[in-house]
């Protein structure tokens, strides 16, 4: 984190706004670890509620500076949205190596390799795209997001919202008192991730699917226990793998 600190600060951004902007994305990426470990949600994509909307709605804009919302269009490309978060997919390597037997450590160099390999190769393929077919045909209005979303800022600055900062301690409240009586409760039917990853994007066009999954599994266990769920489950990883290999393609 000194690392990443004082590089936002060597671009311009100040220490203290740079470091409490790494430190609210590090529990976000936390969180994130947490939800995918306990309950692999399709998605957790938490769409525009970056570090920069906490620090902008707690102190107000012109407490921010323009040279550090200027510079929040720099990290846009983190913060906007989560369910790429590395994080996620990461745990489950670590898990399939786990189940594998296979060496943590060499597992870990394998990430940093792929890590690194992965940035470069990024960057080649986004850049040849753009210039290839024009940004806002590869990436949308994606490509000028940011920086219509800092126009606005500038132009306009916003001052402290105070209700959104309750609508967050709020929302921080009741996720707990959920997961206190997920774990008190066996068998209590709203589990906090469920509340938590419910508003996404990506859930809202995904619930039903969800929904009849739940059903089946459901209809599966009542009638045929745990034996025929074990049975049934290979099936239902191959529809998934299906779906994966042929959209690859």
């Amino acid at each position: 984190i000194t690392i990443l600190t004082f590089s936002l600060h060597y671009i311009g951004m100040s220490i203290g706004i740079a470091l409490v902007f790494l430190l609210i994305y590090i529990v976000y990426a936390v969180a994130i670890a947490r939800i995918r470990a306990e309950i692999g949600p399709p998605a957790h994509d938490a769409e525009m509620i970056g570090p920069e909307m906490l620090l902008l709605n707690g102190f107000g804009a012109r407490a921010i500076g323009q040279r550090n919302i200027a510079l929040f269009s720099r990290t846009y490309w983190m913060s906007r949205a989560y369910r790429s978060h590395p994080v996620g997919h990461q745990l489950e390597g670590f898990k399939i190596a786990q189940t594998l037997g296979a060496s943590n450590r060499r597992f870990l160099i394998a990430i940093i390799v792929a890590v690194v390999v992965g940035t470069i190769a990024g960057f080649w393929v986004f850049l040849d795209s753009m210039y290839r077919h024009g940004a806002l045909n590869v990436y949308h209005n994606i490509a000028s997001e940011s920086f219509r979303r800092m126009e606005v800022w500038l132009e306009s600055p916003l001052a402290g919202n105070d209700q959104m900062l309750k609508d967050v301690g709020l929302g921080a409240v009741i996720t707990v008192f959920l997961m206190v009586l997920h774990q008190r409760f066996v068998g209590f039917p709203f589990h906090p991730v469920g509340y938590a990853v419910s508003c996404g994007w990506v859930l809202s066009l995904a619930w039903f699917s969800i929904f009849c999954a739940w059903l089946i599994k459901w209809c599966i266990l009542r009638t045929g226990g745990i034996r025929l769920y074990r049975k049934a489950v290979p099936f239902f990883v191959g529809l998934v793998l299906g779906q994966h290999v042929v959209g690859g393609l």
